[in-house]
C-alpha cells in the first residue's frame, strides 16, 4: 500500500449520513487505513429539521457515546463540524479528552470560517482549514507532524502551526463515497446519497457558500462527469437496491446541457424516483419536463422573500419576481412537484412583505411545501457585514456569531424583536398549512386577519402534527423517508435498553 504504518481513524458524526465523512473515508481505505464511525442520531435535535428539546432530552445517552469513542483504539478522532452542531462536538470532544489522549481534529465549514476560534479549545488539537481529501489522508500518515501540512492548523509547543492552502480537488479524481461507513445507522436500502458537483454560482449572502467563495478565492463550479455519476449510481444500486436518489448539489440544473445528458442516461440506466435542489435562474420548460420524465419527485427552491429589493439588496439574489414566476410556471405546466424555502426575519422585512409572499404562494399549482427558516447569522459571511451596516448587531454580535451563538435557522434564528417574532410565527403556522388549503379559504382567513393569532398555538409538537398531515395530503416522499428514518433510530434505541 505504500504506508509507513496503518493507522485508525474514527469519524464522529450527528443527525444525518454525511457525504465529506465518506469521501474522506473512501481515501483512507484506498491507502489501507482503518475507518470507523461514532453517530450520535441526536434524535430531536439533529441539527437537520426537527428540534423538541424535552424530546431530545428523553432520548439522548451522552454516556454510551463517549463509551464507544473511548472504546475505539483510534490514532486519531475526527468531527465534522457545522456552524449548528459546533457546540453538540465541543461537548463531546471535552469529555473525550478527560479519558484519553487522542489527537482530536475538527473539520467542515465551521472550522474553516472560524479556526481562531476553534483552535481557542484545549481538547482541539488540529483543525483542517478547506476541503479535507487530500489533507487528512495526509495529517494521518504524518502524525508525528515533522513538517507542516497544507489545509492542516495544529498546536506544537504552545504554537498554533498553519499550514498553506491545497489547490481545490478534481472531482474526477476521488473513489466513490464509502457508504459502508454509516451502513449500520442508515438504511442504504431507502434513499442514496450523493452529489454531482461542487460549488454555487450564486453568492447569496447568508450561506456558507459566500464564505467559501472567498476563501477558495474561486466562483467557478466543479461537476463530475455524467458517466461518472451513472457508473456510482449503478454500483450502487447493485449493492443497497436504494428506492430513491436525493441529490444534494447545491444547484443541480446549473449546465442545462449536462442536465438534460444526465436526466435522458438517469431514466434508462437508473430509473428510481430523486429529489434535487435547483434555482428559478437554472430553470425552464425543458428541465422542468426533463427532470418529470426522468422521476423527479421534488425539486427544492430557495425563493426566500418576495420582495425584490429585499433579495437585491440583501440577499444579493438579483432574480426577479417575474423569474421567480416563470420557472415556477414551468414546473406547474409539467406537473413537477416543488418545495419553496421562505426566510423570516431578513433586514427591513415587516408583515406587508409576508403578506406578498402568501398571495404568490398560495397561486402555485404543484408547491407541495413551504419550508420556513429563520434568518440566521453563519460566521462571514456578506449577511453579517450588510446586518452590521445597519446597526442590526454590533462588534459583540460578532464575536459571538464567530463562535456559534447566535440563533438556530429552524427556532427563530438571530431574530430580537419580540413583536416580529410574534408576527413572523403566525405566518410560519400559515405558511406550513397553507399547501392544504385552498385559495378561497386563504384569502377568507387574510381578509378577516386570523392568522395573525396563530403565534398563539404552541410551536413544537403542533408545527410536527401540520407537517405530517401536510406529508400525507401531499404525499411527500422526503417526509416519509425522514419519518421512516426517527422509527428506525428510535426503536433501535429502545431495543439496546431492552
Amino acid at each position: 500500500m505504500g504506508i509507513y504504518k496503518k493507522m485508525k481513524f474514527l469519524f464522529v458524526c450527528m443527525g444525518a449520513e454525511n457525504l465529506a465523512a465518506e469521501q474522506i473515508s473512501a481515501i483512507l481505505k484506498q491507502k489501507g487505513h482503518e475507518v470507523d464511525l461514532v453517530f450520535d442520531p441526536a434524535l430531536f435535535d439533529d441539527k437537520t429539521y426537527f428540534y423538541i428539546p424535552w424530546m431530545h432530552k428523553l432520548l439522548n445517552n451522552r454516556k454510551k457515546l463517549i463509551k464507544r469513542i473511548v472504546d475505539s483504539k483510534a490514532d486519531i478522532i475526527g468531527f465534522t463540524v457545522f456552524t449548528d452542531n459546533y457546540k453538540w462536538a465541543c461537548d463531546v470532544a471535552k469529555e473525550v479528552r478527560l479519558f484519553i489522549p487522542t489527537p482530536i481534529i475538527f473539520g467542515g465549514i465551521y472550522p474553516t470560517s472560524c479556526p481562531d476560534e476553534v483552535m481557542e479549545h484545549d481538547f482541539v488539537d488540529m483543525v483542517c482549514v478547506g476541503e479535507g481529501e487530500e489533507a487528512v489522508p495526509e495529517l494521518v500518515e504524518n502524525l508525528d507532524l515533522k513538517k507542516p501540512i497544507d489545509n492542516i492548523w495544529y498546536k506544537k509547543d504552545g504554537q498554533i502551526i498553519k499550514g498553506g492552502s491545497k489547490p481545490l480537488v478534481d472531482l474526477e479524481t476521488l473513489p466513490y463515497y464509502d457508504k459502508t461507513l454509516f451502513e449500520k445507522e442508515i438504511p442504504m436500502n431507502r434513499v442514496y446519497l450523493t452529489v454531482a458537483s461542487k460549488g454555487c454560482p450564486c453568492c447569496c449572502s447568508f450561506c456558507s457558500q459566500n464564505f467559501l467563495k472567498k476563501f477558495n478565492k474561486c466562483l467557478d463550479m466543479r461537476r463530475r462527469s455524467v458517466d461518472n455519476v451513472i457508473k456510482e449510481l449503478k454500483l450502487a444500486k447493485a449493492k443497497y437496491g436504494y428506492k430513491e436518489v436525493d441529490f444534494k448539489d447545491n444547484i443541480f440544473t446549473t449546465d442545462k446541457k449536462w442536465t438534460l445528458e444526465f436526466l435522458k442516461r438517469y431514466k434508462e440506466e437508473i430509473g428510481v424516483p430523486y429529489r434535487a435542489l435547483s434555482h428559478v435562474l437554472f430553470m425552464d420548460k425543458d428541465i422542468a419536463q426533463a427532470m418529470k420524465d426522468s422521476g423527479c419527485h421534488r425539486v427544492q427552491f430557495g425563493i426566500q422573500s418576495m420582495h425584490e429589493e429585499t433579495r437585491k439588496k440583501h440577499l444579493l439574489r438579483f432574480e426577479t419576481n417575474e423569474q421567480i414566476k416563470k420557472a415556477l410556471r414551468a414546473c406547474d405546466e409539467v406537473g413537477l412537484y416543488y418545495s419553496c424555502d421562505h426566510m423570516f426575519g431578513l433586514p427591513g422585512e415587516k408583515e406587508e412583505h409576508q403578506v406578498m409572499a402568501t398571495k404568490f404562494y398560495k397561486s402555485l399549482k404543484c408547491c407541495t411545501r413551504v419550508t420556513c427558516f429563520w434568518t440566521t447569522f453563519f460566521p462571514k459571511t456578506a449577511l453579517v457585514d450588510k446586518a452590521q451596516e445597519m446597526g442590526i448587531i454590533n462588534e459583540e454580535d460578532i464575536k459571538k456569531i464567530n463562535k456559534s451563538e447566535s440563533g438556530y435557522y429552524y427556532a427563530e434564528g438571530s431574530i430580537n424583536d419580540k413583536e416580529l417574532k410574534k408576527t413572523f410565527r403566525s405566518y410560519q403556522m400559515l405558511f406550513r398549512i397553507m399547501p392544504i388549503l385552498s385559495e378561497r379559504m386563504i384569502d377568507w382567513i387574510l381578509k378577516r386577519r386570523w392568522h395573525r393569532y396563530l403565534y398563539l398555538i404552541p410551536q413544537k409538537i403542533p408545527l410536527l402534527l401540520i407537517d405530517v398531515i401536510v406529508s400525507f395530503a401531499k404525499w411527500d416522499n422526503s417526509a416519509f423517508q425522514y419519518m421512516h428514518y426517527y422509527w428506525l433510530q428510535i426503536k433501535k434505541k429502545v431495543m439496546r435498553q431492552w
